[in-house]
């Protein structure tokens, strides 16, 4: 369960109407509350389908979409690592997903 999200109705209603036409980015200086918009919307969406998280951490930007390597069950995941097949592994783990939701929260934190 996401954590309470106090007088902050008009941005998850803003939020949901930009889903429902295909998209949201969220950005801003850190620790107003980007990261707990996200979960809470993520909640919201994850009642119409499947919502897929990614977090961000230190090594993210080191390796190529390795956050999004967390999507895939062990026996997916090239061995390789090659970025197109890691790529093309995540783009079918993420058929019929109904938000992917991408959070640097963890990456900011560590700095």
């Amino acid at each position: 369960m996401p954590p309470a999200v106090v007088s902050r109705q008009a941005d998850l209603d803003r939020i949901a109407e930009l889903l429902s036409q295909g998209g949201a980015l969220l950005h801003g200086p850190a620790g107003i509350g980007k990261s707990v918009l996200l979960r809470s919307a993520a909640a919201s969406a994850g009642r119409r389908g499947e919502v897929a998280l990614v977090e961000g951490n230190e090594s993210s930007g080191l390796v190529p979409l390795d956050a999004f390597t967390a999507l895939l069950p062990l026996e997916e995941l090239p061995a390789d690592r090659d970025p197109a097949r890691v790529a093309a592994a995540v783009r079918r783990r993420l058929e019929g997903v109904a938000l992917l939701a991408v959070d640097d929260e963890s990456q900011q934190e560590n700095k």
